[in-house]
């Protein structure tokens, strides 16, 4: 049995249990991606969100590249920007990495600021914004939107057994 299909009977038990409805999940879930697109849209920031989440649980899980350096980075800011305390600075942290990825595109050129960027206790150099920007944008305007997803309430199969 493959991991998808081991996925596929977990979320079946699920429906049968009542442990989650599935086609109000569903239904949250793109309600919530079309106000992420449609607040990027608003800043300027023409991607499709669906290119950078997760795939099977893009409100909820932590972004992959398949790189662990980025990974890593995508992770610790994903955890900075969950915790409640941070919120009065993701905007301003938004607005940080959005001017900058702005200006190169502007000016048409990778060259790199010197300083580094400070996202929380988080050390990030501009190189690596450069390649990892638009995902950081993407979790900053996640966790600033208010969302229907219920996150929490998503149970691992150890909660089902």
């Amino acid at each position: 049995m493959t991991k998808h299909d081991i996925l596929s009977e977990i979320n079946l038990i699920r429906s049968i249990m009542g442990l989650i409805n599935e086609s109000e999940e569903m239904t949250s879930q793109a309600s919530d991606l079309s106000k992420i697109q449609n607040f990027l849209k608003l800043e300027g920031v023409n991607v499709d969100v669906k290119d950078y989440l997760d795939k099977t649980n893009p409100i909820c899980a932590v972004p992959k590249t398949g790189n662990s350096e980025k990974d890593n980075i995508i992770k610790k800011i994903w955890d900075w920007a969950s915790d409640t305390k941070n919120n009065s600075e993701l905007k301003n942290t938004f607005q940080k990495i959005k001017d900058y990825l702005n200006e190169i595109k502007k000016f048409n050129t990778k060259e790199q600021v010197s300083e580094p960027f400070v996202i929380g206790s988080t050390t990030i150099s501009s190189s690596l914004i450069d390649e990892v920007g638009i995902i950081l944008l993407i979790i900053l305007i996640t966790k600033l939107t208010p969302k229907k997803t219920k996150c929490d309430s998503q149970k691992s199969i150890n909660d089902l057994i």
